[in-house]
């Protein structure tokens, strides 16, 4: 097994056990009419895995340690739920747009000290780990003191839920957010950084790549969440999808350090925008009291991108060539996109 091929493999069993459990978790939610005790569950794991991931000495352990923090992040289906509701089904891109500004401000901050905890943390490189650790417990302790409605109880049928399940509206997003985290995932999250290492950058540069292409995925959910109701979401897609693509494409050719920092930013720009929206777009037409269901189902088919972009970038890098393996992914990502946007009914 080649080197890179290993790294997708560690990298994807995130997307695994995403597209394993978000389904289940979703639908037990809707089904109890609880979710904070979900989320403190799924912070929990998160932590665990942190450590492991940090302290790992084996592939195995390495993977169980990657898919534990996989399985924490699973609650991302609880917090849109518990969040949209909040808001209007007017608003629910808006709505959409704003949770994932925190999600992406917390990333781009965690990722920008990522680099500086590497190179001057008293652990080494174990002190990222250990941190991520504790923000999963100070996590914990804020969700104590905050007091999360229940919603009623549901109870589904297989029609029901199959019926759920066929919407248009949820299978175009899926597809769609699908394909983007496959991008997402094969270059800026997980083989751009390699790239980087081989044109002699430093944790702290390649740290500040994914935090800038996470700054800027904030600045254009925050975009989003502001353009005017008249700007369709077909337009939205097929405008970002551009844009993200373009981002993919450089990357084929970026001669230095510097562009990869501009191939962060452009691919930020666009799949912010894709991201919420897609999102936005899958419970738009969904019940309050289905809405952890529909999220879960399109959260978790999306995770296949996830788990697909990393391992198929990691083959395809081996056999062909890390620059290779950029073009192929940017290739079936735009194709993929604009059909999608093609097929988007406003």
């Amino acid at each position: 097994m080649g080197n890179l091929t290993t790294v997708g493999l560690i990298l994807s069993m995130f997307g695994l056990v995403q597209l394993v459990f978000r389904i289940p978790l979703g639908l037990v939610s809707d089904i109890s009419g609880n979710s904070k005790i979900f989320i403190i569950f799924g912070f929990l794991f998160m932590g665990a895995g942190s450590l492991i991931l940090g302290y790992g000495d084996s592939l195995g352990i390495l993977m169980i340690g990657r898919a534990l923090t996989g399985f924490g992040a699973v609650i991302w289906v609880l917090i849109v739920s518990v969040f949209t509701r909040l808001f209007s089904i007017k608003k629910v891109v808006s709505a959409t747009a704003l949770i994932t500004i925190a999600n992406g401000a917390g990333k781009a901050i965690s990722t920008f000290m990522t680099g500086f905890l590497n190179e001057w943390g008293w652990g080494g490189e174990k002190t990222v780990f250990f941190a991520a650790a504790i923000a999963s417990i100070a996590a914990i302790l804020l969700l104590l003191t905050i007091k999360i409605e229940k919603t009623k109880p549901m109870k589904f049928s297989l029609t029901e839920l199959s019926n759920l399940f066929k919407k248009q509206e949820i299978i175009i997003a899926t597809i769609g957010n699908g394909i983007g985290m496959m991008g997402l995932w094969a270059i800026t999250l997980s083989f751009l950084p390699v790239k980087a290492e081989m044109l002699g950058a430093g944790d702290v540069q390649i740290g500040l790549i994914t935090s800038l292409h996470l700054a800027a995925f904030t600045l254009s959910n925050y975009i989003n969440s502001r353009l005017s109701r008249e700007i369709s979401i077909k337009k939205r897609v097929f405008s970002a999808a551009l844009i993200f693509s373009l981002g993919n494409a450089l990357a084929v050719i970026a001669p230095t350090v510097f562009w990869l920092f501009m191939i962060g930013i452009i691919s930020g720009l666009g799949y912010g925008v894709l991201q919420s929206t897609f999102i936005g777009l899958s419970i738009m037409k969904v019940d309050i009291s289905q809405r952890s269901t529909a999220l879960g189902f399109h959260q978790s088919l999306y995770s296949l991108g996830i788990f697909i972009g990393p391992w198929l970038g990691g083959i395809l890098a081996d056999y062909f060539g890390i620059n290779t393996m950029f073009g192929i992914i940017s290739i079936f990502c735009l194709a993929g996109l604009l059909v999608v946007s093609k097929l988007i009914r406003d």
